[in-house]
């Protein structure tokens, strides 16, 4: 969900968010995530416009958050930000040193993951501070994704373009008997259907 405003281009208008939580559930959406840097979590109107989407989706469309930041206890406030508003799911997104190590990356995550019961989906991306190209195949974590992929709360990938075919169904081999494998480029899914659980 993208924040709508009134004339001003300051005040939240509430009317047009509700709309667009009604016609995500019209439409069948699993969940819904709102748009995560439009405004710091400190200004009120953060809490404003997730409370809006909680209010108005009334159980019929989980609120899913994301965390984005390279502090591991940035992202722990976050957390507990998220936990109040009542949000379901979380898409873990931080941003990191490309050059960390393996054993400091799987910390760093597992400190976000631990902190919780909320669910996680782990993000697969290749834009700066989340591509690791001495971790795996097209700068993708896989010891990383498949530490976390052992805990509990650990749900579900959403890979984003453009990673590519070759290394999304890297990550399904060593992924998709535990996650839900998401891909958001819907044109590898009839082939990746045949080899793996996807739904």
């Amino acid at each position: 969900f993208l924040p709508s405003f009134m004339a001003d281009g300051i005040t939240l208008d509430e009317v047009a968010i509700r709309h667009d939580v009604q016609h995500s559930i019209a439409q069948g959406f699993a969940g819904t995530l709102p748009l995560p840097n439009w405004t710091p979590p400190d200004d009120p109107r953060w809490k404003q416009f997730h409370e809006i989407i909680v209010d108005e989706a009334a159980g019929k469309l989980p609120l899913h958050g994301i965390i984005t930041s390279s502090d591991p206890e940035t992202d722990i406030a976050q957390l507990k930000r998220f936990e109040a508003l009542g949000a379901e799911m979380i898409l873990l997104a931080p941003r990191h040193d490309p050059n960390i190590s393996e054993a400091d990356l799987t910390e760093a995550m597992l400190k976000r993951v631990r902190a919780t019961d909320m669910s996680f989906i782990l993000y697969a991306a290749l834009n700066k501070g989340r591509s690791f190209p001495h971790l795996g195949p097209a700068g993708q974590p896989l010891g990383v994704y498949d530490r976390l992929a052992d805990e509990p709360n650990v749900v579900a990938a959403k890979i984003s373009q453009p990673v590519t075919l070759t290394s999304t169904m890297q990550m399904c081999e060593v992924l998709a008997d535990r996650l839900l494998m998401a891909p958001v480029n819907l044109d590898f899914f009839p082939l990746l259907a045949r080899h793996y659980h996807m739904q």
